[in-house]
């Protein structure tokens, strides 16, 4: 069994409307070895290693289908068993990038008129991974990105972060955080503001508001955008 081709797609696609993994396999000489021919006892060693399985319903839709569906007749091939392991996997190991179970890394918020992509950047390189996966979103309206640092770091720490998302974006928000830590309310949004490129007016604000808020009248519509904060 080989893995030929693995995608991620972290919003709705053409496979499901939540994040997805894709994995295409080639089974190989396992093509002619459906969990049927392996016999019984691939499946109850695969249940003692992997409890959880006997709570997918699979097909059936109900408890205890998965395993019915290796049993019954020739049973099923071996990709469907590595998809279902792979799920149970993620069950135990509670991979959840939803903001409820990891605020802040990596949190994609699918539920308004436009997506959002919410991740806490420590340095330049990592708020530069997120704004390469902001390039790569298909988006019919603008890109948005929403700056902000903490007032204890460097200046020179400051500016490269800002450089990692400079011309990238149709929309620029430079903020700032809720804590100072003794700055002046308005100096790190304007050192985040400082390496940003020369855009119209409406496309460059520096928010020195404690709150975001996101204004959502006809003037400044931001349907099918896509937010990196």
């Amino acid at each position: 069994m080989r893995i030929l081709d693995r995608s991620v797609y972290v919003g709705p696609s053409l496979y499901a409307s939540f994040p997805v993994t894709r994995l295409e396999l080639d089974l190989g000489a396992l093509e002619a070895w459906p969990t049927g021919r392996l016999g019984a006892k691939f499946v109850d060693d695969l249940a003692a290693a992997l409890p959880g399985l006997a709570q997918h319903g699979c097909s059936y839709r109900e408890p205890g289908g998965f395993f019915r569906r290796m049993r019954e007749d020739q049973g099923t091939w071996l990709g469907h068993v590595f998809e279902h392991v792979a799920i149970e996997l993620q069950n135990i190991a509670a991979f959840d990038s939803t903001f409820f179970q990891a605020p802040g890394r990596m949190n994609v918020f699918n539920e308004h008129p436009f997506k959002v992509l919410f991740d806490y950047g420590h340095n330049a390189h990592s708020v530069g991974m997120m704004a390469d996966l902001a390039s790569r979103l298909d988006v019919t309206g603008r890109r948005i990105v929403v700056l902000a640092g903490p007032g204890d770091r460097r200046d020179e720490d400051l500016t490269p972060i800002a450089k990692a998302v400079a011309g990238r974006f149709d929309h620029y928000i430079c903020r700032r955080d809720d804590n100072p830590r003794k700055r002046a309310p308005d100096e790190v949004p304007r050192i985040q503001a400082r390496p940003q490129p020369r855009l119209p007016r409406d496309s460059h604000d520096r928010l020195w508001k404690r709150r975001l808020r996101i204004d959502m009248r006809p003037r400044r519509r931001v349907s099918n955008s896509t937010w990196m904060a």
